[in-house]
């Protein structure tokens, strides 16, 4: 027991590129009790589990998960939903979405596939890539990483593309490396970062849950305000999947843009 968690503990720490020393400090504890729970010669409390997964930042079924390699039940809960519980809650997800409008809202799942997209968003695809873009995005579950992040036309549109690529690459590489090297976020990463090598390493300061993205418009740049957040109850997983992104304006020109837009 102690040692599965002591491994899954090294684990989720080095794929977050956090030393010993920082995530005891976080947790409030030595980097000697940091070292003995990973060599597995001490067990931890339920208490100290919660803590160091706080301290890691990590997903509610991670959280279980160090929480079960401790010997522990889980204190969130999972449930594995029936089609027609998964339909509805799709169906509760676009609701949501549409109820938003003015404010342009896209709703993604954990493998970057569109789950819903409301109409003020359209307007503003429609009304920044005009004829380019729209056909990709509005195709079922297209996947939303490569319509808007590689595709052969972003370049020209969006003005800071590399600054929007490392804030994603950082995103990807944290949930990479808590689902692990066979998921769509891994898959996702290793792909972006081969299509662009001169990307460089993203940082932790870049995995922000609000970006500026300026899109340019004829002469002009509209500059956006893409905020990222989630939905749920905090000791559910059902919706935690769900991405749900924003798009709010970062200056008063862009605001009066916006308005009449949309």
């Amino acid at each position: 027991m102690s040692s599965g968690f002591g491994a899954l503990l090294v684990q989720l720490r080095q794929g977050r590129k956090v030393s010993q020393r920082v995530l005891a400090a976080r947790a409030e504890v030595s980097v000697k009790h940091v070292s003995s729970l990973e060599r597995g010669e001490a067990l931890p409390t339920r208490e100290m589990t919660l803590v160091l997964a706080n301290a890691l930042e990590l997903s509610i079924q991670m959280r279980n998960a160090m929480l079960h390699a401790a010997g522990f039940h889980g204190a969130y809960v999972t449930r594995d939903l029936p089609a027609v519980e998964l339909d509805r809650l799709r169906k509760d997800v676009e609701r949501m979405v549409s109820r938003m409008s003015p404010i342009p809202v896209i709703a993604i799942d954990s493998a970057w596939n569109i789950l819903a997209i409301n109409d003020a968003a359209l307007t503003l695809v429609n009304a920044v890539f005009g004829l380019v873009a729209p056909a990709a995005l509005l195709s079922g579950r297209q996947d939303a990483l490569r319509a808007t992040l590689m595709g052969n036309y972003v370049d020209d549109i969006i003005v800071n593309i590399d600054q929007l690529r490392r804030a994603v690459v950082a995103r990807l590489r944290r949930d990479a490396a808590i689902e692990g090297p066979a998921s769509d976020p891994a898959i996702a990463l290793a792909e972006l970062r081969t299509m662009f090598a001169d990307l460089g390493e993203s940082t932790d300061e870049e995995l922000l849950a609000m970006v500026e993205v300026h899109l340019r418009d004829g002469s002009a740049v509209r500059k956006l305000l893409l905020v990222l957040w989630t939905i749920g109850n905090h000791h559910d997983t059902t919706y935690e999947g769900v991405r749900m992104h924003s798009f709010l304006p970062a200056d008063d020109e862009t605001g009066t843009w916006m308005r009449a837009k949309l």
